[in-house]
């Protein structure tokens, strides 16, 4: 625990005070209007006798009305060396605290004079009952203080506080002894001929120490406090003088005027410096006072990391005296925030006061937090409820009654009976065997089983990791009660014969809460965790709620498990409150839960500062996360989609309530949907795209449809094509993400391609830059691998890399973006696209952007382009084009993960044949088909060298041949995986025809050959199949265009059929 801390240097704090002060007197009052230093005239009744420090007639009284514009003024004009005036006054004593001695005077140079920091130098001084009594010689008081500053125009020494050295003349001109500063500087005065003011004051402090301040002008204050080596509370002359070698302007002074005060000296100090949230333990912070002669008060401030309101009772910012009283106390009373937050500190600084010197300014109680957040007790509780809501009357007299029986069984009662705000509840089947396990308590998470009973163990340890390797979602995932609503529903489909259901539910719900205090920070990330802000999110968003109403009239929930249900609902909004991840589905997630905590619960007197939180963060989510495009910023269709699902919940919620959102959901919300649409396969499937998994768009393009009723593409989606119209266009680009979508028509038997050419994405990445996936007429063919689970094994690791991808490979090293600068997650990259009735062509590139490398050294051997044609409807032709940087020899790799049993190689042409026949087992949905699906047959370019090998299900010495779908029991499924290598020196290209055919056809046995071409182009002729249909086509090497025949063409490609030239 932090100890309190206080300033206790007053040279740092105090700040002169101007005004009237209590027992004010003037002991020299110097204005010169009898034109004598000398005062011989007695025309100045308070006036002084001025000396200097030389023989040398030098000083004299003139008339500078038009400078200083008082009349008379003295005039020093010294011709040489070090030169000073004095006068002498009665004793004066600080004999107490708060007493002060005060000198005002202005002054000007009649000729602006050189720069000389420190050059003018003034004190008041103790002349130990030596005084001056003639012109001449100099003086060792070293009992003086003052201060020093500039007297010319260029100096940048400020104004400075300063003692006497010990034996050196009174104002340090000579000497070892010199003017010593102390304390703060105030700011730096340009002489030239104009007045200035200036006043110098002594106060003796209630530690015996003296407080020196000194002003010129309105500038910045100089003030110090000294206690050692010189210190006297007796003055009875002023010095004023110059210093500095050879140094010796003119001047002029007037109404020099020293007065004797007693100022009101104000402290604060912590008498109890350490308040906590245990036990509500209150901080005291005393502010005293010198002068209690009339009441007063005292103005301050409050800063620090704890916060008035949410982490103690807010501060009145004034503290008041009585007459005759000289302290009084602040209380700082914690408030219990329900949020493990550690230690936080309440700084009070007082302000000024006329009249006041400020000896210490600030002081400091630590707030120590409870850091085992456990639930409050009923009386914090119920100071957390709006009392004052329509149906608490009966809540509200009991809590002013301190009768807190009453109290719950009257808000638990209110609860019951209540019918609005409204949570909807969906037409839930319960999962009977999750339900039957949970009895047991025995659960699959994450595709793994554990038993927590086996004899003698009964308890559920909610932390528990039985994962090996180690995977961290099955604790982090248990804590989110997936089958609670489960529960409810079974025990209310039939509450007579599903008692044990409920019983289980309440269970758990007492155990849960009750062994899972709140931690001191977010613990996002932490293993074990029960409190990371997606499974709040998770659980206050759905689950939780929707049991919590299931169950509300049911007998068993007593009314003192409603109220441990409530308070602990409150706990984890103030959780959500306090933390968030910032970015990513994670925001979703979390503010759906806050912001459904805020309004299905308005009883709580923080309901409208969650909704409004809620709001506000999925604004900047969706606006800093969702490309214009559509496309959320982690390129995973799982995640995305679920962005979509929660800030539809918050949208519905709303909606059911008359509870307001805001226009930035629905400016995203349509792209966002519309991004499902254009990425759809034909199947109205969509690739597993880095860490996602398999979903349909149907369900959630009906929900589009529902917000966006002029979206008539939504509804034909949704339906199929029963209702609604077709989309406008076919193929498709992502321009901000990079994907470009190629397909024949919106039909379940169209063919369908995409290539991934984007950014690295954010949070669920995979190494996967121009991956390639292809359905040929609505069958998965070539395909994304998908995501093994978030666990520590090799198969994770693999499944992240680029050799779980179909896509172009470079000396058997892995692509490497994951090292990355973090804003280059969000860069549009460069995708060549061009669309039309016949065609489509896209290309990206990897190894030209700065952080795209190799292997874990990140190296750049070379730099790939991958081009694609589509060859409407079911044909394909790609071009991998590896342009050396290094002009080494290496290894280029094209990789083909297949949706087949057994793919057929023909080893004259290294023709692949991806067909999944009648009584063979599809891969992606793990099923033995009961028919022969159509086919894709996938030709290589024979380069010279090139060869092709086919694994599946390989794990040594290098894992490959495997398909993945986290989160299941079966985790991996073997697939045919197919990689052609060729090892050369110099540029190299590769290439590829696939053609597609339907069930009902022969696999179609296309032919490729190199095409004869001029430098700067390379090509391909293709033959489908069909006569006639012989087409070549080209692309532009190292950002040259295409030629043919002696043609340039202006695009970036071309193809060139029987029927002319085709490009875009």
């Amino acid at each position: 625990m932090a100890k309190y801390s206080w300033l206790s240097n007053l040279a740092a704090v105090s700040v002169f005070a101007f005004g009237v002060t209590a027992r004010a007197g003037v002991v020299l009052n110097e204005p010169f209007t009898d034109g004598s230093r000398s005062n011989t005239s007695g025309g100045d009744t308070q006036g002084g006798v001025w000396y200097y420090d030389s023989t040398t007639p030098e000083l004299s009284v003139v008339n500078d009305a038009g400078g200083l514009g008082s009349g008379n003024a003295l005039r020093l004009a010294p011709t040489s060396g070090f030169h000073k005036l004095l006068t002498f006054f009665s004793p004066q004593t600080l004999a107490v605290a708060g007493d002060t001695i005060t000198v005002t005077f202005d002054y000007r140079f009649p000729v602006a004079p050189g720069s000389s920091g420190g050059g003018l130098r003034v004190g008041l001084l103790s002349s130990g009952g030596t005084r001056q009594t003639a012109d001449g010689g100099s003086r060792s008081d070293d009992k003086n203080y003052g201060f020093s500053t500039n007297a010319g125009g260029n100096s940048g020494t400020g104004t400075g506080v300063a003692y006497e050295g010990a034996g050196d003349d009174v104002l340090g001109g000579s000497g070892a002894g010199a003017r010593i500063g102390f304390g703060t500087a105030g700011d730096s005065v340009a002489s030239g001929t104009k007045k200035h003011s200036a006043f110098l004051q002594v106060t003796r402090l209630t530690t015996g120490a003296l407080l020196v301040q000194a002003r010129l002008d309105n500038l910045g204050l100089a003030s110090g406090v000294h206690a050692a080596p010189v210190l006297t509370y007796v003055f009875d002359g002023f010095a004023l003088g110059f210093g500095g070698t050879d140094y010796y302007p003119t001047l002029l002074l007037d109404n020099v005027v020293v007065t004797t005060s007693r100022q009101n000296l104000l402290d604060i100090t912590a008498t109890q410096a350490n308040a906590s949230e245990v036990g509500l333990s209150p901080g005291v912070l005393t502010v005293t006072r010198t002068d209690t002669s009339t009441a007063s008060s005292v103005p301050y401030t409050v800063s620090g990391t704890a916060t008035g309101g949410g982490d103690y009772q807010p501060l009145s910012g004034t503290v008041s005296f009585a007459a005759g009283v000289g302290s009084a106390t602040l209380t700082v009373t914690p408030l219990e925030d329900w949020i493990a937050e550690g230690n936080e500190t309440v700084n009070v600084t007082l302000g000024q006061v006329p009249g006041a010197i400020l000896q210490t300014r600030s002081a400091t109680v630590t707030l120590a937090d409870n850091t085992a957040v456990t639930l409050p007790s009923d009386a914090l509780f119920f100071s957390k409820l709006d009392l004052g809501r329509p149906g608490l009357d009966a809540v509200r007299t009991a809590v002013r009654a301190g009768n807190y029986t009453a109290a719950r069984a009257s808000l638990a009662a209110y609860f019951r009976a209540r019918t609005t705000p409204i949570f909807p509840l969906s037409n839930l089947t319960p999962n009977t065997t999750q339900i039957n396990d949970a009895l047991a308590h025995r659960y699959t998470v994450v595709g793994t089983t554990y038993d927590f009973e086996p004899e003698p163990v009964t308890a559920i340890n909610w932390s528990y990791n039985p994962t090996s390797p180690v995977n961290n979602e099955w604790p982090w995932q248990l804590n989110r009660h997936a089958w609670w609503d489960d529960l409810a529903q079974a025990y209310k489909n039939n509450p007579s014969a599903n008692e044990a259901y409920l019983k289980e539910l309440l269970f758990e719900l007492k155990d849960w809460i009750t062994h899972s205090p709140a931690p001191a920070t977010s613990s996002n990330g932490q293993a074990g965790s029960r409190w990371r802000t997606i499974e709040v999110g998770i659980r206050l968003g759905g689950v939780w709620p929707s049991a919590f109403f299931r169950v509300l009239n049911a007998p068993a929930l007593t009314d003192e498990l409603l109220i441990l249900w409530l308070k602990s609902f409150y706990m984890q909004a103030r959780h959500l409150q306090a933390y968030t991840a910032g970015a990513g589905n994670w925001v979703a997630i979390e503010q759906h839960g806050l912001f459904t905590m805020g309004t299905i619960f308005p009883e709580f007197s923080e309901a409208e500062t969650w909704r409004t939180l809620a709001i506000s963060r999925v604004e900047t989510m969706l606006t800093n996360d969702v490309f214009p495009d559509g496309a959320e910023v982690e390129l995973t269709p799982g995640y995305h989609n679920g962005v979509i699902a929660d800030v539809e919940g918050i949208k519905s919620l709303a909606v059911l309530n008359s509870v307001p959102t805001s226009p930035v959901f629905d400016a995203r919300l349509e792209g966002m949907y519309a991004y499902l649409m254009w990425l759809s396969e034909p199947n109205r499937g969509v690739p597993v795209l880095n860490d996602s998994w398999p979903l349909t768009v149907t369900g959630r393009l009906a929900n589009g449809y529902a917000s966006f009723p002029a979206r008539t593409d939504f509804r034909w989606m949704a339906t199929n094509g029963t209702a609604g119209v077709m989309p406008a266009h076919t193929s498709h680009l992502f321009t901000n993400a990079g994907q470009a979508v190629m397909r024949s028509g919106w039909g379940p038997s169209d063919s369908w391609a995409l290539l991934e050419a984007g950014p690295y994405g954010s949070g669920h990445q995979n190494e996967d830059k121009l991956g390639l996936s292809v359905d040929g007429y609505g069958q998965r063919h070539i395909l994304d691998t998908g995501t093994y689970d978030y666990d520590a094994s090799p198969y994770r690791a693999y499944s992240l890399s680029s050799f779980a991808q179909s896509q172009p490979i470079i000396d058997g090293l892995n692509q490497n973006r994951a090292a990355q600068n973090a804003t280059e997650d969000r860069i549009a990259a460069p995708v060549v696209w061009r669309t039309s009735a016949l065609y489509d062509y896209a290309a990206g590139s990897y190894g030209a952007e700065a952080p795209e490398g190799w292997g874990p050294n990140r190296l750049k051997p070379a730099v790939t382009t991958r081009h694609v044609f589509f060859v409407k409807p079911d044909g394909w032709v790609v071009i991998d084009d590896f342009r050396v940087l290094d002009g080494g020899a290496h290894t280029y790799t094209g990789l083909f993960h297949l949706n087949d049993d057994t793919a057929v190689v023909d080893a004259a042409t290294q023709r692949l044949t991806v067909q999944i026949n009648a009584g063979e087992v599809d891969p992606f949905t793990r099923a033995v088909s009961t028919t022969t699906r159509p086919s894709l047959t996938i030709t290589p370019l024979r380069n010279s060298g090139q060869t092709l090998s086919v694994v599946k299900g390989q794990e040594t010495p290098t894992i490959s041949g495997w398909r993945f779908e986290k989160d299941t029991t079966w985790k991996k499924w073997p697939i045919p995986t197919a990689r052609f290598d060729l090892t050369t020196t110099g540029d190299a290209r590769m290439a590829y025809v696939l053609a597609a055919a339907p069930a009902s056809s022969a696999p179609r046995l296309p032919t490729i050959t190199r095409a004869a071409t001029s430098a700067g182009t390379y090509g391909v002729t293709v033959s489908f199949g069909t006569p006639g249909d012989e087409r070549t086509f080209l692309v532009g090497l190292n950002g040259a265009r295409p030629s043919w025949n002696g043609v340039t063409f202006a695009s970036p490609a071309a193809i060139i059929s029987s029927s002319g030239a085709y490009t875009w």
